[in-house]
């Protein structure tokens, strides 16, 4: 138990640093349908009601995910990508790692590129380096790959290609990022009255209604909810399991010297003494344990990640 008290420390506050203010401030916009239904994504004129509403008090960002057919090359397969807006990459504070972005022009225009993620770069298309000039074909459409985005970032889920946000599009999910000065309160507030005052095509006065949810997509490499609970549940039974076992060791060991200790104090020893011997002991094992503990734990995370399906 202290081998994974002390690799919790370590994992939260250098390994994989807790989420600062910006990601405190992301929050997913989810809609209330007529039927009372909290529903993500919401219908586009929702959307669009929202943003007027909201304004300049929160960033905020659509996107579509879809499972589509992608090929390349000769080969042909399924795979998830994300459709996304000009201001999506702003929001999540994220740009490619490798070639650029899409242009604002790109995105209004509905071009023909595509973002790939670094797996897809490396495995089916080959490549190391980015260069310019490849084509993916995406659900039929030809489009030039111009960026690769990092290697560790995940976004929703499973989306491994990103497009601009196509104008027949008839829902979308929203993300935004809420003002420093402004609660999420604030933001649902804004976004409920332009809602019940009507006045957007589509949209009738208090018929849909919003509601600001934490997002779920924080961090890198992420697990499902109920997953990391299951994780989380075996871990910490092994942990008592194997913490009630060497607690057991210790306590023998500690009665199997119960001769040696009285014949030490028949010779002169002071209990003080034998007492600091044993605390000495004990700490040296202690220390022992958790460096060998996080040494190996942080190994087999990383074997763990390396291994893991990309969408799970």
């Amino acid at each position: 138990a202290g081998v994974a008290s002390v690799f919790s420390v370590v994992n939260t506050a250098w390994l994989r640093p807790l989420p600062n203010e910006w990601e405190n401030r992301l929050v997913r916009v989810m809609g209330i349908d007529p039927q009372r239904f909290v529903t993500w994504p919401v219908p586009l004129e929702v959307a669009r009601a929202v943003r007027s509403g909201i304004g300049d008090q929160a960033d905020i960002a659509a996107f579509d995910e879809s499972s589509v057919q992608i090929r390349i090359a000769d080969r042909a397969f399924r795979a998830y990508r994300t459709a996304i807006d000009e201001a999506l990459l702003r929001v999540l504070r994220v740009r490619p790692s490798s070639g650029r972005a899409p242009t604002l022009a790109e995105y209004e225009s509905d071009a023909p590129i595509v973002l790939v993620g670094e797996d897809v770069w490396r495995r089916e298309l080959g490549e190391n380096a980015f260069r310019e000039g490849l084509v993916v074909e995406v659900d039929g459409v030809r489009r030039e790959v111009i960026g690769v985005m990092p290697a560790d970032f995940r976004f929703h889920s499973r989306a491994s290609f990103w497009i601009p946000l196509p104008h027949e599009i008839e829902s979308v999910s929203l993300v935004a990022e809420i003002g420093s000065h402004r609660s999420r309160y604030d933001i649902e507030s804004l976004g409920n009255s332009a809602l019940a005052s009507g006045g957007t095509d589509g949209v009738r006065a208090g018929e849909w209604e919003i509601s600001i949810r934490d997002v779920r997509f924080r961090g890198k490499n992420y697990l499902s909810t109920s997953l990391a609970q299951g994780f989380f549940i075996v871990s910490a039974l092994l942990l008592l399991a194997a913490a009630l076992t060497a607690g057991s060791l210790l306590q023998a060991r500690t009665l199997s010297r119960q001769r040696g200790h009285a014949t030490a104090l028949a010779l002169g020893a002071s209990r003080s003494t034998l007492v600091r011997e044993s605390m000495a002991e004990h700490t040296i094992l202690a220390v022992s344990a958790a460096v060998v503990g996080i040494a190996l734990t942080s190994l087999a995370v990383q074997a763990l990640e390396s291994v893991l399906p990309r969408d799970l």
